[in-house]
């Protein structure tokens, strides 16, 4: 773990080691401000109105069936095949806010069967849990996450639209249970012991299994004692890659904060770290760096960290605005990445976004997921409709990511954009690694994505999705790039019965290209 300046929410995908536990002691209570945003409900839709006591819980299950045709199925440039493809499944979300509990757990589980043959018939799993229990007296906690899904092995082997049992997809399975102890000295120092343990395993036999364990112990002043702050942390890691090799990392990182004004905190770190990841045996630097975190208006941040670091340089920069019905967020960030299964933030993507947009008006965290999930599927989006897609890799990386994300809810409909480029190389050149890496030093990812819905009538939407991914092997001729329009429309069959239709035209420019025209319709029921 590592002090710096800019707070933000647990992330489902576990990217980074170092830049994750955010100066929390001098901006925790800054970071909870929200926007009141005032979001009024859409025509056709009733607002959130609640009569007494917010929820505790809300659990919803769903059961769908997904009918898709592609006319190239294989993804090939010659011999094209097309199939029809039957999806049937089940899916369940819960949100709690409870005194004990509180955190969301959304799993789906499904069957695919071929008409053709020409795939395979499987099954599809899908979870995101963030979770955190308070196991004793608001002082000893647990914590869980857990991430299932498909993943792109190769950032330069074919790409495909769509998330079945494609070419170049493997499902990926990451759960991580952290237990820690959190109190105070005197109601002046704050403390926190934490033990984390993190497993990755893939069903793509040429990338890592990753096994992690990770100590840390952190002191610090406690909040509102005074407009100087201080904080101390130490933490190992250790890391085992199945197909690469044992590293271990430590760090010992000191911070001092000052509240310049009520609205901007500065601060300035240094300390040891040392790793085996650049040689085989261990080896210690010097690390040092400072930042600000700047809230000029209620609207509007602008935070920035930067370390000096083994690799170089390491930064965090935030910068965010949100209007009444829309929000922009930039960030851009370097940073050594332990494992890299998607790029990006979870903050930038739709769900993300509407999240924050909604924070203000709806604080209630269950209300609040009722309201976007109610949103996405009133205009046909998916959560992630912002979110890129990343690659496996087998050793750490030291990665670059810089994304722009925007969305706008109209008054029939919503536009969403963003933006995104990730630059990413192998930190230990000597070592033979399994992955992309030992086809080039460095790997180029750039892709943009915008969409729009509109509501046709209170129960129909219609949407138009473009997006266009590009990777590239610098300094080699491995390119590719992907792009892909999608039209959909979306009705409400019923009052908890949804059907879905979409029409996707894919185009992959690469030594092997592919055309492919897919098909797909869906009914959903709630109950």
């Amino acid at each position: 773990m590592r002090l710096t300046t800019s707070p933000s929410t647990p992330r489902r995908r576990p990217l980074r080691l170092s830049a994750v536990a955010l100066a929390a002691l001098a901006l925790a209570g800054m970071a909870r401000a929200q926007v009141p945003v005032e979001v009024p409900a859409a025509e056709g839709q009733d607002a959130i109105t609640p009569q007494g006591p917010p929820p505790r819980v809300w659990i919803e299950p769903r059961v769908f069936a997904r009918q898709w045709y592609s006319d190239n199925y294989l993804l090939t440039p010659t011999d094209r095949q097309a199939e029809w493809t039957t999806e049937l499944g089940a899916s369940v979300m819960a949100v709690f806010n409870l005194p004990r509990l509180t955190g969301s757990v959304d799993y789906s589980l499904s069957a695919l069967y071929q008409a053709r043959g020409v795939g395979d018939e499987d099954h599809l799993q899908g979870l995101t849990a963030d979770l955190l229990l308070d196991a004793w007296n608001n002082t000893a906690f647990v914590e869980f996450n857990g991430n299932i899904g498909r993943s792109r092995i190769s950032a330069f082997d074919v790409q495909p639209a769509g998330d079945f049992e494609r070419p170049n997809l493997a499902e990926t399975k990451q759960f991580r249970v952290s237990p820690y102890l959190r109190g105070s000295f005197n109601d002046a120092v704050d403390y926190e012991l934490r033990y984390s343990r993190f497993t990755s395993r893939t069903e793509a036999d040429t990338r890592s299994d990753i096994d992690e364990s990770t100590v840390s112990a952190r002191v610090g002043s406690s909040e509102g004692l005074s407009r100087l702050g201080w904080a101390l942390e130490a933490s190992r890691s250790d890391f085992d890659y199945s197909l690469g090799r044992e590293v271990k990392l430590q760090q010992v990182i000191g911070q001092l904060n000052y509240a310049l004004t009520p609205t901007l905190l500065v601060f300035a770190q240094g300390g040891r770290e040392s790793n085996d990841l650049l040689t085989t045996d261990m080896e210690s630097y010097s690390t040092w760096g400072g930042g600000f975190d700047w809230r000029p208006t209620q609207n509007a941040r602008v935070a920035l960290g930067a370390n000096k670091r083994f690799f170089g340089h390491d930064h965090n920069l935030q910068l965010e605005y949100q209007m009444r019905r829309s929000v922009v967020r930039f960030t851009d960030s370097r940073d050594i990445s332990t494992s890299q299964f998607g790029l990006g933030d979870e903050n930038t993507t739709l769900s993300g976004l509407l999240d924050a947009l909604y924070g203000g008006s709806i604080p209630d965290p269950v209300q609040r997921a009722q309201r976007v999930q109610s949103e996405l599927d009133r205009l046909g989006l998916p959560g992630d409709l912002t979110d890129f897609p990343g690659y496996l890799t087998s050793f750490v990386t030291e990665q670059r990511t810089q994304e722009l994300s925007f969305v706008m809810l109209l008054s029939r409909g919503a536009l969403t954009a963003a933006i995104n480029r990730t630059r990413s190389n192998q930190l230990n050149t000597g070592l033979a690694a399994s992955d992309d890496f030992s086809l080039a030093g460095e790997v180029l990812e750039k892709g943009w994505t915008v969409g729009y819905a509109h509501r046709l009538t209170p129960r129909t939407a219609a949407s138009i999705v473009y997006q266009r991914q590009d990777n590239e092997g610098v300094g080699t001729a491995l390119r590719n790039r992907l792009d892909s329009i999608t039209l959909g429309l979306t009705s409400r069959l019923s009052a908890r019965t949804t059907g879905v239709l979409l029409l996707r035209r894919s185009a992959f420019d690469a030594t092997f290209p592919y055309r492919e025209t897919a098909i797909q319709a869906m009914v959903s029921h709630r109950f």
